[in-house]
């Protein structure tokens, strides 16, 4: 039996966490399926909780183990400290998502000459954009030069690691995929328009606040809400703005991971990316939940998405002008299109495609 020890260093899942959720439904999903692999999940204790939101807990190939730090400044030193106690059984890790604050972390690993499978999911770092991190640069290139395989999340980074060494080890994922088990219901949607994820410059939060505020009138009218669902380095910038444009009636802010109650009461939802909407888990789940959805069309967001059954938009005021036609009914899109789309995602972004490759992966 394989053994895998998979690495979660994230405090806090319910800030954002759409690579997270994507994972810990693909490992839910291959130790049912596959009796000749043992799962290990290690991870930042204040995770508990939410973890079993996509982890059977009595899934006997699945183990939990949660880190307790006592100083949150130095995290890495006590998963250092579980794998050091754990370090005769531990042989294959996976890390997803790296985190510069635990690149001491990596480097004990690779030290200790562990097997390392690296998940690539931002497509900046796809692109060779470090966002002026000279840490961070650092980080992935050694990670991705000292790990047994790589998983890229999008195909487009053989034009930026154009290396012979690198793309010989390099797997591109096929598709994303939600959890399309949960049944909707239309005859309860309400008048709310949702953003979902970390409040980061990439995500474009901003932008969608400053769309906000141009039809503001129009929301409190027709008496439309924003949900704000997630945290990161934007947050106190957006209460600020939230604030400044007396948008507290209309625009609401909350954490949650688990969003399905939310997405099936909404109407509209908006993924405004800075460079790619693929392969957002919250896009999908707003889908499954016929969601009318409202994108930047940048990257790969076609591969989810087309005209006819979503509205792709490449700036601001493009984006209150399409929203303020959607609160008018000045344009629509009819159920049926809404199930079609979800069909469609249903179809090509399936979870055992993925978890095939994810498996064969760490084979």
């Amino acid at each position: 039996m394989k053994e895998i020890y998979v690495l979660f260093y994230k405090r806090n899942f319910e800030k954002g966490g759409g690579a997270e959720r994507r994972f810990l439904r693909l490992y839910n999903y291959i130790s049912k399926e596959h009796e000749n692999i043992k799962i290990n999940i290690v991870t930042n204790k204040e995770n508990e909780n939410i973890i079993y939101n996509f982890i059977d807990k009595n899934n006997s190939n699945i183990e939990c183990h949660f880190i307790k730090q006592k100083n949150k400044y130095i995290d890495w030193y006590y998963f250092i400290d579980f794998f050091e106690s754990n370090i005769d059984n531990i042989k294959n890790v996976h890390i997803i998502s790296p985190n510069r604050s635990s690149f001491f972390l990596y480097l004990y690993l690779i030290k200790k000459k562990i097997n390392l499978y690296l998940s690539v999911t931002s497509c900046e770092v796809a692109q060779r954009k470090f966002n002026h991190s000279i840490l961070n640069r650092l980080m992935y290139n050694v990670l991705i030069k000292k790990s047994l395989k790589i998983d890229w999340l999008y195909d487009y980074f053989e034009i930026y690691w154009n290396n012979r060494n690198i793309l010989n080890k390099s797997n591109v994922t096929p598709n994303s995929f939600t959890n399309y088990d949960s049944l909707n219901h239309l005859e309860n949607k309400e008048n709310y328009i949702v953003f979902l994820g970390q409040l980061i410059e990439e995500k474009q939060p901003l932008m969608l606040l400053e769309a906000i505020n141009e039809i503001k009138e129009t929301l409190i009218n027709k008496n439309w809400k924003v949900y704000i669902v997630g945290g990161g380095k934007l947050e106190n910038k957006i209460k600020k703005y939230i604030h400044k444009n007396n948008l507290e009636d209309i625009v609401l802010m909350r954490y949650s991971l688990n969003n399905e109650e939310l997405l099936s009461k909404s109407k509209v939802f908006v993924s405004l990316q800075k460079y790619d909407n693929y392969p957002s888990q919250s896009l999908l789940e707003a889908i499954n939940f016929e969601n009318i959805i409202v994108s930047t069309n940048v990257g790969n967001t076609k591969l989810i998405l087309n005209e006819n059954d979503s509205f792709l938009i490449n700036n601001k005021d493009e984006l209150s002008r399409c929203l303020e036609k959607i609160i008018n009914d000045e344009i629509i899109i009819q159920a049926e299109n809404l199930l079609k789309l979800k069909k469609e995602v249903m179809l090509k972004h399936n979870m055992k495609k993925a978890a095939d490759y994810l498996y064969d992966f760490l084979s």
